[in-house]
């Protein structure tokens, strides 16, 4: 079994008490807990006492992960044992591919309200759908729209693989209003941290989040391309039994 933590549990680990032993106790002996690049990246855009965070960081996962590192093979995903420190000097050696990334997330501009309206869709009932409901809603606008197109659609003009498919939704998903991002300098920028969270951990079997709005976009990700992978907030996880 393996499970991924998402950024906030992390943070929760550090900075405000919560015990990963609690956490460890609701899975088998045998699971294994794995971090991104995703992880780290985060990890960098932090300004604050960087150094003081970093190696606190850094504890962090070899703690919660035993240098268990998911990384993507192209059509999927593989675990490794990489050392946090290695993929900090990673992301640093190619720090200009990261820098156009950051720049193009703070340059995207839509009209959202505008492409509410003009879809159809209802602000104050979208996010009461779940995963199944919110992509046939979405498909039943769109199939009724100038385009006449669906949202697979949509989703298959950025690509096909896993990682291109998930980003797709999840930008889309905030367009029309789905557990919306609210807006500021940096939420594109989060919103994409949080489909490549949302990415890696497509490839275990729990994605466990304290992020409503990632966890509810993670769950239509999922829906949509036929993923398994559970989707759990703290509380939700603590309520169950032990997982086997």
């Amino acid at each position: 079994m393996t499970v991924y933590l998402d950024n906030n549990i992390l943070v929760s680990i550090e900075d405000r008490g919560l015990d990963f032993n609690k956490i460890k106790k609701q899975f088998p002996l045998n699971v294994q807990f794995v971090y991104s690049y995703v992880h780290v990246q985060e990890l960098l855009e932090s300004k604050i006492d960087f150094v003081t965070l970093k190696e606190k960081r850094i504890n962090t996962l070899i703690e919660t992960t035993d240098y268990n590192y998911i990384f993507s093979n192209g059509a999927t995903t593989e675990v490794t044992q990489n050392h946090p420190g290695n993929v900090i000097n990673d992301i640093k050696r190619h720090s200009s591919i990261f820098n156009s990334f950051r720049h193009y997330a703070s340059n995207i501009s839509i009209d959202r309200n505008k492409f509410m309206v003009e879809l159809g869709i209802d602000k104050n009932r979208i996010n009461n759908y779940n995963a199944q409901e919110v992509i046939g809603h979405i498909n039943s606008l769109l199939k009724y729209s100038e385009e006449g197109f669906d949202f697979e659609y949509i989703v298959d003009l950025a690509g096909r693989s896993r990682h291109d498919k998930i980003n797709t939704i999840f930008n889309f998903l905030d367009i029309v209003g789905y557990w919306r991002d609210s807006q500021t300098d940096k939420s594109d920028l989060a919103r994409m941290y949080d489909a490549g969270h949302t990415f890696f951990a497509s490839g275990c079997d729990y994605f466990i989040s304290e992020d409503k709005r990632a966890r509810n976009k993670a769950k239509v990700a999922y829906e949509f391309c036929n993923i398994k992978t559970k989707v759990l907030s703290l509380e939700e996880l603590f309520s169950l039994p032990v997982l086997t």
